[in-house]
């Protein structure tokens, strides 16, 4: 019965690390949003596709901006989209995908930007530094205005920023990074903008060059973007104006880029038939990977003989004290793949033992050999990470199965860090 069970587990494993996603059921879905391409190759193809769903996104009315900027402005959340949706291949080309209910966390991160600056500039008023205050505060409104509405914080820190009165903004070092997603928000919502230049005269035109002129030019309709994207979620090709976007650099990460190199390392802990602690290392590139495992019991005990577990030996029986110990330990390796930015599942394999020994009345020990297995080890499970995707670090959880030879069922858990 538990042979079955464990064998049904690791069977059933694989449905839960290879979860299908059919381009075509995610295309048809209107709970997804979605943009494919593609490109002469695989890094190519993934900015292109990354870039249609912009296109997509800035047709919507999440961000209340000027046609001429919408593009800009969505170019600058790449790394956050990028970190919010999936990607898959479809018949030579990528398709990039994210739910609607997911889109929330594109802004979760320049929200908390925008809440750091505000308590800042609270201590720098209070502090007397008037001038770090009118940055945090600036700084602070320039990022709402590429953030969906929110009319009580923007009067807030309108209000705040006015209280100031003609102070002048000065540098702050520490926060150059921020300073320069400001400069790139800015430039964005200028984007579009035409130059004034000089009024020039021009002759007036011939009655023949002013019907030719007038035929030449071709009024093109309007864009209509949705009234709501919670009700009109999906939206199709033709919506669109196809165009070429140039990529836009991203304060942490390349243009294009999606895949990138993720670090794991945990400490581990198995139980049943006995406690061995361990260590797993693992890597992801993109969403697969691999990783290595090691687990030891602390016990160490001499062997002197062995008995069967009817307490025969080959001299007669043994005489317990009544005591006894086990000790063993496992080491595997396998494959890692990510379910989605904080889930990833493994699965491997590799050699272990469990033994049981029973304690004589004269102090030596005698392993039981019907009650100590050792042999092929297979497990499987879940490595979770608890924080915002994209930190430099992260805390990292890990809980699965294990068994050897198929004769036990040992839970495995354990914390560690994601890099």
């Amino acid at each position: 019965m538990k042979k079955s069970l464990v064998i049904s587990l690791l069977l059933f494993l694989p449905c839960l690390i290879l979860p299908a996603q059919d381009p075509r059921v995610i295309k048809e879905n209107p709970s997804y949003i979605w943009g494919e391409a593609s490109g002469n190759d695989y890094e190519s193809a993934q900015a292109k596709a990354l870039d249609a769903l912009i296109a997509k996104l800035a047709a919507s009315d999440i961000l209340l901006l000027p046609s001429r900027s919408r593009i800009s402005v969505w170019n600058s959340y790449r790394t956050d989209i990028i970190s919010a949706s999936d990607v898959i291949g479809n018949n030579g080309s990528m398709l990039r995908y994210m739910a609607w209910k997911d889109v929330g966390r594109i802004f979760s991160r320049r929200k908390n930007l925008v809440n750091e600056l505000s308590a800042r500039a609270r201590r720098k008023i209070s502090s007397g530094r008037n001038g770090e205050a009118a940055t945090c505060l600036e700084w602070a409104l320039t990022l709402l205005e590429a953030l969906p509405e929110d009319k009580d914080l923007e009067a807030q820190l309108r209000t705040a920023r006015n209280a100031l009165g003609t102070v002048n903004p000065v540098d702050i070092p520490s926060l150059s990074y921020i300073g320069r997603e400001v400069a790139l928000i800015r430039s964005a919502l200028r984007s579009g903008i035409p130059k004034v230049k000089p009024a020039t005269p021009k002759l007036p035109l011939k009655p023949e060059e002013k019907e030719t002129r007038t035929h030449a030019i071709q009024k093109l309709p309007p864009v209509v973007f949705p009234e709501g994207h919670a009700n009109s979620t999906y939206y199709t090709e033709h919506q669109l104006i196809p165009r070429e976007i140039e990529p836009t650099a991203i304060i942490g990460e390349e243009p294009g880029t999606s895949p990138r190199l993720t670090l794991i390392a945990l400490a581990q802990c198995s139980a049943n038939p006995q406690v061995q602690p361990g260590i797993l290392l693992g890597t992801k590139y993109g969403k697969v990977g691999g990783y290595v495992s090691f687990r030891k019991s602390l016990s160490i005990i001499d062997e002197e003989y062995s008995c069967l577990s009817d307490g025969s030996t080959d001299y007669g029986y043994i005489w317990t004290s009544g005591l006894s110990k086990r000790s063993g330990y496992g080491f595997s390796a396998g494959i890692l793949l990510g379910v989605n930015s904080w889930l990833s599942a493994y699965a491997g394999a590799g050699y272990g033992n469990s033994l049981l020994f029973w304690e004589d009345v004269s102090g030596q020990w005698a392993r039981v050999l019907d009650k100590s297995f050792k042999g092929p080890v297979v497990e499987g499970g879940f490595v979770m990470c608890a924080g915002q995707d994209g930190r430099p670090c992260r805390i990292a959880f890990i809980t699965g199965l294990s068994t050897i030879s198929f004769r036990t069922v040992s839970p495995t858990v354990g914390i560690g860090l994601s890099f």
